[in-house]
């Protein structure tokens, strides 16, 4: 008696382009006699690219740097968001408690993070009814 299992691989990250299926054949000891890779390539199409280029294009001028960071971080903001009165920057650790709230009041605004421990956080910048978020790395 010849024994067949599947397993399935997906890709990590939405919208890669292939996926892996791989086959594994035993016999009846239990010993595998044999492995059959097969690979699937994936292709999206989207009807709403023009949505996805406004969206870039409104983001320009909109950064987080440096990234890691060691002390600072810098948030340099876009005409949108200084448009808007109320901003604000809030940094949160990888289990969502929040470690450090400031206002941006310039367009580029510091951060000292020198104090967080090093590792990896969410930066989020809320203006008006908005937000927009970073994964920032402090070393």
């Amino acid at each position: 008696m010849i024994i067949t299992m599947v397993a399935f691989t997906a890709p990590l990250i939405a919208q890669s382009d292939s996926i892996t299926e791989v086959h594994f054949i035993y016999d009846d000891a239990g010993n595998r006699i044999e492995r059959e890779i097969t690979y699937y390539v994936v292709q999206y199409k989207s009807s709403t690219s023009t949505e996805i280029e406004e969206e870039i294009t409104s983001e320009k001028g909109l950064t987080v740097y440096p990234n890691p960071a060691n002390h600072t971080i810098f948030v340099s903001l876009n005409q949108e968001v200084m448009e808007e009165n109320d901003r604000k920057i809030t940094i949160y650790d990888n289990l969502g408690k929040l470690v450090s709230q400031v206002l941006a009041p310039q367009e580029t605004n510091q951060i000292d993070v020198s104090s967080l421990v090093n590792g990896t956080y969410i930066l989020r910048l809320t203006y008006g009814n908005k937000h927009k978020e970073w994964i920032i790395i402090k070393t």
